[in-house]
């Protein structure tokens, strides 16, 4: 498990399958090493991946706010990060029809809301999740499968909106923001990380159910607040500590 600072990358985290914080002082840091101490001795999972496959005529577009690879014959793979007892994780797979009755553009996510004509077929995911109980050296294998309809009828596409899913996909898309401004304005290109943020969170929040509209307003002024100040440098670490500040925001989102 990980804990990132002003000297260290978030990967070290993510390379250990642990969880990752910026710590920008000694107060945060007794906090995330407390908490990160008391989760090692719950730890349910540890070598935990989910291989996501697409029945044929989909295709994975996108596993949002989260890294992933995917292989020559279209199947998604993501390392998670060690569970402890009781602990939910979400994962938001994008899709799209790629055989008859597809639309250009056209995407679907884990819940109902595409735009693809109604000819297209059910879009369905083979799940696989494997891991290794805490302690143990041999992985085990859970599978499930999980489809989601297409449709062109704005009243059937609002008829099967889930609140705490509508929740979950926004989060992930905020968490995939901040990824992809940190990225921007870490590459020294402070303006196109602020068009990101401009424009994806202004989708974002035309899309998002009220409820949650507070808090992506509220992440909305903190990047663009954190990212108006000079992108990282070898003289000045506030830029560094920004892009740290907000990939583990991102980090977060996507949990």
């Amino acid at each position: 498990r990980g804990i990132s600072g002003r000297c260290c990358d978030e990967e070290i985290a993510q390379a250990g399958r642990g969880n990752y914080y910026y710590v920008a002082g000694s107060a945060q840091l007794a906090d995330a090493l407390s908490h990160e101490l008391g989760a090692v001795a719950r730890v349910a999972t540890q070598h935990t991946t989910l291989r996501i496959r697409p029945i044929a005529g989909h295709q994975i577009v996108d596993v949002v706010g989260q890294p992933w690879v995917v292989d020559a014959a279209g199947v998604a793979t993501v390392e998670v990060a060690d569970l402890i007892a009781g602990e939910h994780r979400h994962v938001v797979v994008s899709m799209r029809p790629t055989g008859a009755g597809a639309t250009a553009g056209s995407t679907a996510g884990s819940t109902a809301g595409a735009t693809a004509r109604s000819t297209a077929g059910p879009a369905t995911l083979e799940v696989e999740l494997a891991y290794a109980p805490a302690g143990q050296r041999d992985l085990r294998e859970v599978r499930a499968v999980a489809r989601a309809g297409w449709t062109d009828d704005a009243t059937v596409a609002a008829g099967s909106v889930d609140a705490d899913a509508q929740r979950i996909i926004a989060r992930a898309r905020a968490a995939a923001i901040a990824t992809a401004a940190s990225d921007a304005y870490g590459n020294a290109r402070r303006d196109a990380a602020l068009g990101v943020v401009e424009r994806e969170f202004r989708a974002l929040e035309a899309d998002a159910a009220p409820a949650t509209r507070a808090e992506f307003a509220k992440l909305k002024g903190e990047m663009t607040s954190g990212f108006a100040a000079a992108p990282p440098s070898a003289s000045d670490s506030r830029g560094r500590h920004t892009q740290k500040q907000m990939r583990a925001r991102a980090y977060e989102l996507s949990r």
